[in-house]
């Protein structure tokens, strides 16, 4: 089955835009195959030798598709129409309407004391402990312990598209579940929050609207 039926597109497999340039993609590749490195203590007892390894293939299969110029026209052609696959090799965005205004490079953030994050991130953001941690609510508590989502995404190394796309609740632009596991626990991890609550009710929110989908077709 294609990454195309399962709703997994190599762009997403790695993270990145449709209209990303071959540099992007390159180091699309190398943060993401870092990740699932046998050694990588984010994926360390979550997920199964076989499941990396298939991961690791899917990876593989994305970047050299996306890298080969006539491979990836194809592979456009066939995910986006005829009419847009010469527009999405390009470096421009693939759709300037959903693409943030503000997505621009932004000066590095300077260091801020850990001081002056609250104690309990939750609260300071007006939630209480058994409301659920969505995408709204992950921007609140960010928003609430002062921290711009550039400063994470250079601190963390996941991509600005990525974290606009968990805390929009996007789920047809996020990457597939096992990477975003990954992404959910450094997220919560820098943000203070108990990592495996942020896992849980994240991912249930994506498989109750992947259910959705499914119900509708």
């Amino acid at each position: 089955m294609s990454e195309r039926h399962l709703g997994i597109t190599h762009y997403q497999v790695l993270g990145i835009e449709p209209g990303a340039g071959e540099e992007d993609i390159r180091r699309a590749f190398r943060r993401m195959r870092a990740l699932f490195d046998t050694d990588s203590v984010t994926i360390y007892g979550l997920y199964r030798d076989s499941d990396v390894e298939q991961e690791v293939v899917r990876l593989k299969r994305a970047v050299e598709t996306l890298l080969d110029p006539m491979a990836r026209q194809r592979y456009d052609q066939q995910l986006f129409g005829r009419r847009h696959a010469g527009s999405r090799t390009s470096d421009a965005p693939a759709d300037p309407a959903r693409r943030p205004q503000d997505d621009r490079p932004a000066e590095r953030p300077a260091p801020r004391p850990s001081a002056i994050r609250p104690a309990d991130p939750i609260a300071a953001a007006g939630l209480r402990p058994e409301d659920p941690i969505d995408g709204a609510a992950l921007a609140r508590i960010r928003e609430a312990c002062a921290i711009r989502l550039e400063e994470i995404a250079e601190r963390t190394k996941i991509s600005m598209f990525t974290l606009r796309s968990i805390e929009a609740d996007q789920y047809d632009d996020l990457p597939a579940p096992v990477y975003l596991r990954g992404f959910l626990r450094q997220l919560a991890t820098y943000l203070g929050l108990p990592t495996e609550k942020v896992i849980r009710n994240y991912i249930a929110a994506v498989e109750a609207w992947q259910a959705s989908l499914a119900r509708r077709r």
